[in-house]
């Protein structure tokens, strides 16, 4: 064969890549498919909720932990001779075991910026509670008197109350409001229940902060979906 004869075959008389199908070669390999950006986004989306409501659940639980801990310091800090000397009614009132108790409760709940009401209860012989001291100065409208029932108990605050149960309880509404509140037994040196610590923090002070840590998860949770949709719109405009 003659060295300057044509040799037949793909290379040496066609080239492998033209202009047209070099950019169809690029275009398939370089776009992503499209339900890989549509995951993507439910991703971003279903992370953001999730985030939000576990962040929100573990916000409540730790304000309800922080406020039975408050309770249960506070029935610790009490007389407990004090509190044993008290009858429920009107008498206490000329006591000094009851100023004692007052003007503790009064201090605690100065400190306790966030609390509205403080006050120690009591339970008769008919399963109802009654207040024995509170916070409230003995002119406030929101004062209780020694021995003033709380007729909206629930069975529950009953049971507890009887057993020794330090629990929380709320968001709840009353007559003085919607608060989350946090109960503590007061012991005797033998155990017997003397009566239950309450401390109420208005409800919406919790649910804000909640609310807002909330929404702010979710607020940049969004803006990275926002993006992250413009971005997939761009590269596909792009590569089209």
């Amino acid at each position: 064969m003659s060295p300057t004869s044509n040799r037949s075959g793909p290379i040496g008389t066609r080239p492998f890549l033209t202009s047209n199908n070099y950019h169809t070669i690029m275009t398939t390999y370089k776009k992503p498919p499209l339900f890989l950006g549509i995951l993507l986004l439910i991703l971003i989306a279903g992370t953001g909720l999730w985030l939000s409501r576990f962040v929100g659940e573990k916000m409540r639980l730790d304000e309800e932990n922080n406020l039975l801990l408050r309770a249960q310091m506070i029935a610790v800090m009490l007389d407990r001779d004090d509190v044993r000397a008290l009858d429920g009614d009107e008498r206490d009132l000329d006591k000094p075991a009851y100023d004692r108790l007052k003007l503790l409760l009064e201090e605690v709940r100065a400190l306790n910026v966030d609390s509205r009401f403080i006050y120690i209860m009591g339970l008769n012989d008919k399963d109802q509670q009654f207040f024995n001291v509170d916070s409230e100065p003995a002119d406030s409208e929101d004062y209780s008197a020694p021995g003033d029932l709380y007729l909206e108990a629930t069975p529950l605050d009953i049971a507890n109350h009887k057993a020794g149960i330090a629990y929380t309880d709320g968001p709840y509404t009353d007559s003085w409001g919607e608060w989350v509140s946090a109960y503590a037994p007061i012991f005797s040196s033998n155990q017997n229940v003397l009566g239950l610590v309450g401390i109420d923090v208005a409800a919406e002070r919790i649910v804000l902060r909640i609310k807002i840590v909330k929404q702010a998860i979710l607020l940049i949770f969004g803006l990275l979906f926002y993006i992250t949709l413009v971005l997939i719109l761009h590269r596909r405009r792009i590569l089209r």
